[in-house]
């Protein structure tokens, strides 16, 4: 289902959870939430995923080594949508 599909409520309740998921995936140094949401088909998920990934980089300089790294990572994919998510995160 769509991001948009969604009541406003739950739209927000879903933006949290990505934001959540891709936090949590950038401290333990994994990517498996990332991957699925810059893959997803829906383009307003990959929008909300790469604006955490932006959000997340200004807030904690801690965090900036590792998003960098996983976006390097990223930026070789297979998958079209990943690698337009990533560059739109990088941007």
């Amino acid at each position: 289902m769509g991001l948009y599909d969604l009541s406003k409520h739950k739209r927000a309740d879903r933006v949290e959870e990505i934001n959540q998921y891709i936090a949590q995936n950038l401290a333990a140094g994994v990517n498996d939430d990332i991957i699925r949401y810059f893959a997803d088909e829906d383009t307003y998920i990959r929008k909300a995923a790469y604006q955490t990934i932006g959000r997340l980089f200004k807030a904690d300089y801690k965090l900036q080594s590792a998003i960098i790294a996983e976006l390097r990572k990223l930026l070789v994919s297979e998958s079209d949508h990943v690698r337009q998510t990533t560059i739109n995160a990088a941007g």
